[in-house]
């Protein structure tokens, strides 16, 4: 049975660095970025049986998460956001993901202190 209104599951701030960006710089020295994820996935079953293997694991999401940073090298944050989406679908029974992925002092003028963008995918958007 499918709760109403989904649980999530939550990991906010996660630090990486990664070699993605418009400039030829940022793709070969690398750039730091932050990303706070929301899997959208039904925690009764672990809360009932407290084991780990009725969830999904915080640390497994994350180790995911910097395979895909570490992977191929991409333009714009935009990409890297979906690929990050896409990884997590196919490799964790969430519902839907929320993702928030933030450049941290980006090359562009004014000095912002990050940059970022919002996404949400659900499991229906990837292929199976």
């Amino acid at each position: 049975m499918l709760s109403a209104v989904p649980d999530e599951i939550l990991i906010e701030g996660l630090a990486l660095r990664g070699k993605h960006g418009w400039f030829e710089h940022e793709r070969e020295v690398g750039c730091s970025f932050s990303v706070d994820v929301v899997l959208r996935f039904d925690t009764r079953a672990a809360a009932t049986s407290d084991r780990l293997s009725q969830t999904i694991d915080y640390g497994a999401v994350s180790a995911e998460i910097k395979r895909v940073f570490d992977g191929e090298s991409v333009h714009l944050i935009e990409r890297l956001a979906a690929q990050v989406c896409d990884r997590l679908l196919e490799r964790f029974p969430a519902r839907s993901i929320g993702l928030t992925l933030r450049k941290l002092a980006p090359p562009i003028e004014g000095a912002p202190q990050a940059v970022g963008v919002r996404v949400e995918r659900a499991r229906s958007e990837v292929q199976e």
